[in-house]
């Protein structure tokens, strides 16, 4: 580093000055000048231009997992913390993937609220007096999905379930008739 600075800034100053601010002998400066570029650096070089290109081919996405995947896959001997460090020196990095938000309970809204009938009922004292639906969201292959299901509040069985796209009001309604429809075949 330091007899990099001194060979760019040698036009502005005398060497042996900037040496003597270094601490380093100008004979040094001078054999570090002469001197073959090592193996190490000679790689590097050719690790980083060919990382740039696979940034590049990537259209700007690919962070240094998959580079260095793809560089394995050429069978360059670049490890992946040094492909790291050669992209972070170089200022590049992949690009994130946007975060999805599940869709929930739109809870900004000027509709009031209802009183809770569910409470004022109070507790079912028998199978098949009340019924609840609900709804989560899952993660599987092809991105979130939603799952409703209906549960017999008081012996807490799900009597019915489905799975959907899409949180909507189709997606509980659609489980709650065919859940309906179920149960009045079972009994």
């Amino acid at each position: 580093m330091k007899y990099k600075f001194i060979e760019k800034h040698q036009s502005d100053h005398l060497v042996t000055e900037m040496c003597e601010c270094y601490d380093v002998k100008p004979s040094g400066y001078y054999a570090w000048k002469e001197r073959e570029p090592s193996q190490r650096s000679v790689d590097d070089l050719a690790y980083s231009k060919r990382i740039k290109e696979l940034y590049e081919d990537s259209g700007e996405r690919e962070g240094h997992r998959p580079i260095y995947s793809r560089l394995l896959d050429e069978k360059v001997s670049c490890g992946r913390d040094k492909a790291l460090k050669m992209m972070k020196d170089m200022g590049i990095s992949g690009a994130q993937k946007k975060t999805f938000k599940p869709q929930g309970t739109d809870s900004n809204h000027n509709f009031g609220y209802s009183p809770n009938l569910l409470k004022a009922r109070g507790f079912p004292t028998a199978p098949d007096q009340l019924w609840v639906c609900d709804t989560t969201y899952l993660m599987v292959q092809g991105g979130w999905h939603y799952l409703a299901t209906v549960m017999d509040l008081s012996s807490r069985r799900l009597i019915g379930w489905e799975v959907s796209a899409s949180n909507d009001a189709d997606l509980v309604w659609g489980n709650l008739k065919v859940s309906n429809a179920k149960y009045k075949d079972l009994s």
